[in-house]
């Protein structure tokens, strides 16, 4: 099985070794590549932006695409994409957002930017 990481150059190297590890963890034989003819493609593991595919038509064999984000609105109007796509799932990214909008949500409640616009 071929999977392409169209996910960037610069998020390669962090991304290369945890991979391949994982992969072998669960017992896949995956040839992971960086560049690959698209009809040779059965997967890809996709962030947008950077050297990404805008254009999904010709990734005729790709069974899936793996989002490394967890938001998904950028590509999930592509009217090329007709792969199924899968989403990051991660309790720290779920923790974070939790915690980023309940500090917003208080900081308007308490009035916050009232209190600071009077300081010095």
């Amino acid at each position: 099985m071929k999977v392409l990481f169209a996910a960037g150059e610069s998020r390669w190297p962090e991304y290369e070794g945890p991979l391949r590890d994982a992969l072998a963890e669960v017992g896949l034989t995956v040839d992971l590549v960086r560049d690959a003819a698209p009809e040779t493609v059965d997967a890809m593991i996709y962030a947008p932006g950077g050297e990404t595919p805008d254009d999904f038509t010709p990734y005729t064999r790709c069974k899936a695409v793996l989002s490394l984000w967890a938001g998904v609105e950028r590509i999930v109007g592509n009217p090329t994409l007709t792969q199924p796509l899968c989403r990051m799932v991660d309790p720290g990214l779920t923790e974070g957002m939790v915690e980023y909008v309940t500090g917003h949500a208080l900081r308007y409640h308490i009035g916050l930017d009232r209190v600071l616009a009077t300081q010095d």
